[in-house]
């Protein structure tokens, strides 16, 4: 009932208009945030994006979009429940009650939990509780999550922090001495069981560690642990073994400190355009894969899954909310009692497939449970299990509505949902097979000479992620062409105006709607390049926009014409 309850909230944003209206605001919206003093074919986010600062206070589209949703979603949460003859779910109480004490909190230090305020002479167990309260890679990095070989089965992944320059005492210092010493490109993968773990790492007090952690005794059989940086885990136990309890104090106080844990319907169309699309280039098989190569790469496409919504199958109850969440004791009116709680409820909900018998996943009350400090609003896929999900926080405008023009549909939400595929299939996602396990024939696709060069292709520009790179790349040209067919070419062709716009035609409408989507005050971007070099880089590599856009051929000479899985021209 609460899925659609947000789903409902989503769909209601924009209600009353007609789909001519919703055209006729969609391209003003666009016309406002170009800056004309740009020619396209230099820099399109610019073109594209370059007033839109003017017109909005928020970052960029996503702020917007939240603020929409969160305009909804308050007078729900303030007890506006739509029927008062329906008994709303618990969980919404506690909602509720997470709402309320956040809307009358009163800044403040953070104050920790009465058992953080607890001292212990052991290391591994101050670690463990503050793990319980999503403090991650104090010393480590602690997950649990499914087994790289068996995506049906859960295991502890314990490896080196990504960052260990988060702190300037002695000991942090220390930490990072021994991360830029055992810091590998590749590190050797583990797989042991928990006995195994005590014996190869007993540096480590794995039990009183996972005692504290799980709050039970772990069978040293049923427990699986996958292990990278073997060398760097050993060396952190030997040096904390000899580190004296006020040095380790000192880390973890400032470990706390860090700036993360401070109080302050018809969209289906585009997807399976895109999905058919990407069947015709396996057709034309530019990589020249093996017979059983295109086999599982088919096989990977036939059996993607598409998710509205980061919700179990099993959440179509009430009761389902009611039991999964029961364990949370929020307040009214203490915020930082409810914040602790929350951090608390996330742990315990993350390790509990841990406590299940073979410590098996069930996909019934799957959904993505990570360490994000921040709402997901944007779309993504899982390669473990083959999924593409879309938040429902996403399914509203400015960034989808249903009534909206299929030229803004698909250059918006279909290279979105393109730009999630191709995940399944860049460098890192090849490694997966259907059912989410990595396969020695994914391995033996991405070590191809034809995938390599593709590779090399994309990387002769710099950027923060390959994989990303690919996926804009790649994704903007399956949208292009499951929308306008392979080997379009609009000189070729003489196109009708829309009716709610004579200026841009279908070509040039697309790339602006596609550019728009990443209009902002370009924030730091995480795990991707700024957004102005995504568009101007997506569209450096689909050769039709210099095309589209009538560029002076010393514009087309920027061009990089990157291809990976798109048939070659002929």
């Amino acid at each position: 009932m609460y899925g659609l309850i947000v789903l409902t909230l989503g769909i209601s944003l924009s209600v009353g208009q007609t789909p001519m209206e919703l055209n006729v605001l969609t391209m003003h919206n666009i016309r406002a945030n170009l800056d004309r003093r740009v020619e396209p074919c230099t820099d399109l986010w610019a073109y594209a994006c370059g007033n839109w600062s003017s017109s909005h206070r928020q970052v960029d589209n996503f702020g917007l979009a939240e603020e929409h949703y969160a305009r909804a979603m308050a007078p729900l949460l303030d007890g506006g429940y739509p029927s008062k003859r329906i008994q709303p779910p618990r969980l919404l109480q506690k909602m509720s009650d997470y709402f309320r004490a956040c809307v009358g909190n009163q800044p403040r230090e953070l104050e920790l939990p009465q058992e953080l305020r607890i001292g212990s002479s052991d290391w591994t167990v101050a670690a463990a509780r503050l793990r319980k309260y999503g403090v991650n890679g104090v010393f480590f990095d602690e997950t649990a999550d499914v087994a790289y070989n068996d995506s049906r089965r859960h295991v502890v992944q314990l490896k080196m922090p990504a960052d260990l320059s988060s702190s300037r005492t002695q000991l942090g210092q220390e930490l990072l001495a021994l991360g830029e010493k055992f810091r590998r490109e590749e590190s050797l993968l583990q797989s042991w069981t928990f006995a195994e773990l005590k014996q190869q790492i007993p540096q480590i007090n794995w039990h009183n560690y996972f005692k504290e952690l799980l709050d039970t005794e772990l069978n040293d059989v049923d427990l699986r642990v996958e292990v990278s940086d073997l060398e760097y885990l050993r060396a952190v136990g030997e040096l904390l073994q000899r580190s004296n309890l006020t040095t380790v104090e000192q880390y973890l106080c400032s470990r706390l400190a860090r700036p993360g844990l401070r109080i302050r319907g018809s969209w289906l169309r585009s997807l399976a355009a895109c999905v058919v699309m990407f069947g015709k280039y396996l057709d034309a098989n530019r990589l020249r894969l093996s017979p059983e190569q295109l086999d599982y790469v088919r096989g990977k496409l036939r059996g993607m899954q598409l998710k509205i919504g980061n919700l179990p199958d099993a959440s179509t109850t009430a009761q389902f909310y009611d039991s999964h969440y029961d364990s949370a004791n929020f307040s009214s009116t203490d915020f930082q009692h409810n914040l602790w709680q929350a951090l608390r409820l996330r742990t315990h909900l993350q390790h509990a497939p841990l406590r299940q018998p073979g410590a098996a996943l069930s996909l019934m009350h799957y959904y993505v449970n990570d360490d994000v400090f921040v709402a997901r609003n944007a779309p993504y896929f899982e390669p473990e299990r083959n999924t593409l999900t879309v938040p429902m926080i996403f399914m509203q405008f400015p960034l989808y509505d249903h009534r909206q023009h299929l030229i803004f549909r698909h250059s918006l939400m279909g290279f979105i949902l393109a730009h999630e595929l191709s995940h399944a299939f860049e460098q890192d996602g090849i490694l997966f097979d259907a059912n989410g396990n990595e396969s020695p024939i994914g391995l033996g696709i991405r070590r191809l000479t034809t995938f390599q060069t593709a590779l090399q292709c994309v990387k002769r520009t710099r950027t923060a992620s390959l994989k990303e790179r690919l996926a804009d790349v790649n994704g903007l040209q399956l949208a292009y062409d499951a929308f306008f067919g392979l080997s379009h070419d609009s000189h070729k062709l003489e196109y009708r105006p829309y009716a709610f716009e004579r200026e841009f035609l279908a070509p040039q409408l697309f790339h602006l709607s596609f550019a728009q989507f990443f209009c902002g005050r370009l924030p730091p971007a995480i795990g991707h390049d700024m957004d102005d070099v995504r568009v101007n880089e997506a569209a450096r590599n689909l050769h039709q926009f210099a095309i589209d856009f009538k560029c002076r051929q010393q514009s087309q000479s920027s061009q990089i014409d990157c291809e990976m899985w798109r048939p070659g021209r002929q």
